[in-house]
Formats: structure tokens, C-alpha cells, sequence
């Protein structure tokens, strides 16, 4: 009876503990977090990126990486977006099965979603490093999966759409950075390419380089 239970437990402990990052596939060493802003900014859901700066010989911020994307109903590449997107999220409906992915840890954890209501999300620290690293992972010079992400930060807590974390990329030289206009090319903004209108950003993207610039980094 004791072991029957005791398995049981091990189970549901594998399919539902919290530390199990469920939504990425990224190395445990690709993402790392601060102990700090995992115990104050750890429960927080929401869409989010990555703010990583350039730095000059004084070790001061003086650009932000950013990437062409498509702003317009014409799929115009007309705007610079930081790295990052959209939170993976798994609901589980109590009367209805419902499975939103197809891998076979989703189909293995679906079996427990007629006996528990379960709405499976990863936190924004995860999205942010999950989202820049497979945006990066495709400009790589040493074809690896992306850049390695170390979250410091939450710049912008107050937004209701999306959070830029601060991060830091010890691998960014591993990452060819063209500043070129094709989508998906990255590139270097500076505070003033941001406060000039004649350059487009998507959605917030102008205010939060800003932002990013006057405030910095605490490393």
C-alpha cells in the first residue's frame, strides 16, 4: 500500500511540480535567472522579451538589440521588435480532454486532466528566454541554439501586454548582428534611433529602448 501510494506521488510530482520547465526545450544552462528577481518576479505570466544592451569601453548601455519584424497588414518589414512573444500555455478541461500540443509530455500529462482541472503556463522569465532564444537560434555563427539568456530585471511592470526584462547574453558575439532591413535581421538601436519618428518600431518597442537606455542594467 505504502509503495502503491508512494508512486502515486512520485507521478504527479513529475507531471505537476513548478520547477519543471514544461513549456521550453532549451538547455537548463541557456536560462539562467538571479535568485533575487526568481523570488520577486517568478509567478508573473505574461507575453515577454528580452532587453539586451551593447555596452562601450566603460561598461555603460549604449544600444539595444532589436530585429526587423512585420508591422502592417502588408507584411511590410517596416519595424524593430525585441526579442520575445508569446507565453506557451496548456489547458486542461475537466469534462473534456482538450490537448493543445502534440508531444509526448503533453499526451502523458493529459491522462491526469480527468481527475484535475489543469491550466499549465510557463512564467514570463521562461517565455523571455525561450522566445530569444529561438528567435536567435537562426543567426547563430556557430549554429547553436540561440543565445544564452541570463535574466536580470523586469524593466517595465506596469505594462499590461508585455514585460521587457533586462538580460544579459554572454554569448553575443556568437550572434551576427547585420543592420540589415530584411526581416529577421538584428541590429543595434540606439536611443536616438528611437526618438526619431522616421525609424518604425512595433507596438511599445520605441519607449522601451528608451527606458532601457536611461535606466541600464544592474549586472
Amino acid at each position: 500500500m505504502f509503495n502503491s501510494t508512494f508512486k502515486k506521488m512520485l507521478l504527479l510530482g513529475t507531471f505537476l511540480s513548478p520547477s519543471i520547465s514544461y513549456a521550453t526545450d532549451a538547455p537548463q544552462k541557456a536560462c539562467r535567472t538571479k535568485v533575487s528577481t526568481i523570488k520577486k518576479l517568478g509567478s508573473l505570466v505574461k507575453n515577454s522579451g528580452c532587453v539586451i544592451f551593447k555596452f562601450d569601453k566603460d561598461n555603460r548601455p549604449t544600444h539595444v538589440l532589436m530585429y526587423r519584424d512585420d508591422i502592417d497588414d502588408d507584411k511590410k518589414v517596416d519595424g524593430y521588435s525585441l526579442p520575445g512573444g508569446k507565453r506557451a500555455a496548456i489547458k486542461y478541461d475537466r469534462a473534456s480532454i482538450k490537448v493543445n500540443a502534440d508531444t509526448e509530455g503533453d499526451q502523458k500529462f493529459s491522462k491526469l486532466s480527468d481527475t484535475f482541472g489543469v491550466e499549465y503556463s510557463e512564467s514570463a522569465i521562461q517565455t523571455a528566454c525561450r522566445e530569444t532564444r529561438e528567435e536567435t537560434k537562426r543567426k547563430m555563427s556557430d549554429n547553436s541554439d540561440g543565445l544564452e539568456i541570463i535574466v536580470v530585471d523586469l524593466l517595465n511592470p506596469d505594462d499590461k501586454y508585455f514585460f521587457a526584462f533586462t538580460c544579459l547574453a554572454p554569448d553575443i558575439d556568437k550572434l551576427i548582428v547585420s543592420q540589415g532591413i530584411e526581416k529577421g535581421d538584428y541590429s543595434w538601436v540606439s536611443k536616438e534611433d528611437a526618438q526619431d519618428e522616421n525609424i518604425s518600431f512595433n507596438y511599445t518597442n520605441r519607449d522601451i529602448v528608451i527606458k532601457a537606455l536611461e535606466v541600464g542594467i544592474k549586472k
